[in-house]
């Protein structure tokens, strides 16, 4: 697994390099995490039999499904992915049984992973999902022992015995259908709602039947959400925003105003149970928005949230207005509905950091281009970072380098994923971007600046050519640093 990590030996040698041959060092001994906290928080389930304890999956973008556990409301964490698989390079889902805080699930790339100690140790209880692509799963409030998973190619499964035996339930549902999503019905739970890449469908009868309800909606589906009081009322979350049924999905309607276009790629949807009139969006890049008035009208909810994008949104059943945010770049907490946003990933799992840079002007200077989570920049060493997205955006920006200008240390460029275009140069040392035309480069790995070429002095003087020493030093995809 992939983490950032500091050293003094190795600021130094970063810092010299750019200039010049290196200088030796003493060999590093030891090393201490040097931030930011977190890693892409894509799930996120809280116990409703004790509100304290709340799992999260995370992952680095390589391959390495993790699990992180709290037990005090998300102050700390620590690791509770022991028994997992390596095959089990994605974890889609997580839900966790409503009497029983030590009892959870995870859908996984070849399975369900079941836990009966709180995370001590995950089993695979049942060989009938082995080698399924599982996306979502639900859990029956009223008998916890009845649970549904989604599956990529073979519509929807269901367990009666908490997931001993599975059972697929797709008569309804067409041939191998990509199930994206599940919601269930708190008030009648034999009420399921799924989506697919192209169609929403709904059992009444606990997946014995499914029945296409798409009238009205487009897009991909790729979340859902029940109103907790009316099995009727549900919501849809699409790449062109949010849709609201109140028939049961006989009939949808687009519900945006307030989410300005181009932020409606919705990722996550949730209901307050409280007060059911409360819905949450999750959007990117417009990060999270909030109506309170039952998706008529929404307004952004981003103060402190420095990752926008919110991959998955779970609220404390039994504290008003404390409300969790998974992020690419880990988890935020707010506790007056989404006004205000702290950071909440001490102890969890690291960002993945995919190049890093020092100013060799300033060696307290350094630089990171982080998987999902853009630019990052310390003034203290690494003691501490703070986000600079301003024009590139944030959440999804998918920055592979960093190149500093040797004669002016305030002028920088990244190269990555950035929306349309891939290179973006700053010249405040990364407080604000100025987007490139680089339509004919598509994701970047390297940039390096020509230096100045020496005139010979005579035979035998070699000249100093363009393209001086890297500015960085790159993750590779298997790890390693180039």
């Amino acid at each position: 697994m992939r983490r950032f990590v500091v050293s003094s030996a190795v600021s130094v040698l970063l810092a010299a390099s750019v200039g010049g041959a290196a200088p030796r060092a003493a060999a590093t001994t030891s090393w201490t995490f040097s931030g930011p906290e977190g890693g892409r928080v894509a799930n996120i389930a809280v116990a409703a039999s004790h509100p304290a304890t709340i799992y999260v999956t995370l992952d680095d973008e390589s391959g390495h499904p993790l699990v992180s556990k709290s037990t005090d409301s998300g102050a700390t964490w620590s690791d509770a992915g022991t028994g997992i698989g390596a095959a089990s390079f994605e974890l889609e889902a997580v839900v966790v049984d409503p009497t029983d805080e030590d009892r959870a699930y995870l859908a996984a790339f070849d399975t369900v992973y079941r836990t009966t100690n709180g995370g001590g140790l995950w089993t695979m209880p049942s060989t009938d999902l082995s080698g399924q692509f599982v996306l979502d799963l639900v859990i029956n409030p009223d008998d916890p022992d009845i649970l549904y998973a989604a599956t990529a190619t073979s519509g929807v499964w269901k367990t009666t015995n908490g997931g001993d035996d599975w059972h697929q339930k797709d008569s309804g549902l067409p041939a191998h259908s990509n199930v994206q999503d599940l919601a269930i019905s708190a008030s009648n739970p034999a009420v399921v709602y799924a989506g697919t890449l192209d169609a929403v469908y709904k059992t009444n009868d606990g997946a014995a039947s499914w029945t296409k309800k798409n009238s009205g909606i487009s897009g991909s589906t790729r979340a859902l959400a029940v109103d907790p009081d009316h099995s009727q009322t549900a919501y849809a979350g699409t790449d062109s925003g949010v849709y609201l049924t109140t028939d049961g999905g006989s009939s949808w309607s687009k519900s945006n105003s307030g989410i300005p276009s181009g932020k409606r790629n919705v990722y996550s949807l949730l209901v307050d149970p409280d007060h059911t009139n409360r819905v949450y969006a999750g959007t990117l890049p417009g990060g999270l928005y909030a109506s309170t008035d039952g998706a008529d009208t929404w307004e952004a909810r981003n103060t402190g949230l420095t990752y926008k994008g919110p991959l998955a949104l779970a609220l404390n059943p039994n504290s008003t207005g404390v409300l969790y945010a998974g992020t690419q770049g880990g988890l935020f907490k707010s506790t007056d509905h989404g006004n205000d946003w702290d950071g909440s990933s001490t102890g969890m799992e690291r960002t993945h950091t995919n190049v890093l840079a020092v100013n060799p002007g300033d060696a307290d200077e350094v630089f990171q281009a982080v998987e999902g989570g853009g630019f990052l920049k310390s003034t203290n060493g690494g003691d501490s970072w703070s986000v600079h997205n301003s024009t590139i955006g944030s959440g999804g920006v998918r920055l592979r380098t960093v190149a500093e200008n040797p004669n002016n240390h305030s002028i920088l460029y990244v190269g990555g994923l950035m929306g349309d275009t891939n290179i973006a140069k700053s010249t405040d040392k990364g407080s604000t971007w100025d987007l490139q035309d680089s339509a004919t480069l598509f994701n970047p790995e390297h940039i390096e600046i020509s230096r100045p070429t020496r005139a010979s002095s005579g035979p035998g003087t070699p000249s100093r050519g363009c393209g001086g020493p890297r500015t960085a030093a790159r993750t590779g995809r298997n790890g390693r640093t180039a």
